[in-house]
């Protein structure tokens, strides 16, 4: 026998007892047998068929989709909020090389653009090479509004960045533990 054969013969097995499996339950559980089966599939084919203000098959399908769509816009809702609330605590500002740094945070609570301001007048400012020399790593921060300079750094301007990044990680992991720790002295 072939593979198309047993797998032909296997499938009219499985229907032929579901079948009986179907009309043995509805012969003997359901009172009225299958004339009760037909009067109810047709009660319910008039009650799609007819008219109101709208069809009501129609109301059938639309109605359903608003349920799960107003859960979703709830639940969604509920999601937005319980993040928002957790990350209003969080620190969103720190100086750092007489720099001072501010940052947002995304929805899953990693920090997003984070940018330099002068201490001073409180101007945007960016990194500037501190050599001609582009061989030389180093750089400054300067400020074009009121002419102030940040201490001059060793270190690449990648690194720089690399290195608030990380003090940034830091005060996020110290507030984690400070709120830990007086949410331990509550309980």
């Amino acid at each position: 026998m072939t593979e198309k054969n047993s797998t032909t013969i296997r499938n009219s097995i499985i229907v032929t007892l579901s079948t009986g499996a179907i009309h043995a339950l509805v012969t003997y559980l359901i009172p009225g047998g299958w004339g009760s089966v037909f009067t109810v599939i047709k009660a319910v084919l008039m009650w799609l068929g007819s008219t109101s203000a709208t069809y009501n098959w129609l109301l059938c399908i639309l109605i359903p989709c608003s349920v799960m769509l107003l859960g979703w816009t709830v639940m969604a809702l509920f999601a937005n909020l319980r993040s928002s609330d957790n990350l209003s605590s969080l620190p969103k500002q720190m100086t750092f090389l007489g720099v001072v740094f501010r940052w947002t945070y995304l929805k899953n609570g990693h920090v997003n653009s984070f940018a330099s301001f002068c201490p001073m007048c409180d101007f945007q400012i960016y990194p500037q090479p501190s050599s001609t020399y582009k061989a030389l790593p180093g750089g400054v921060y300067f400020c074009e509004n009121c002419s102030w300079q940040s201490q001059p750094f060793d270190c690449t301007i990648p690194q720089i960045e690399n290195q608030v990044l990380r003090k940034i990680d830091h005060c996020l992991r110290e507030h984690e533990r400070q709120q830990n720790d007086d949410h331990r002295k509550l309980t």
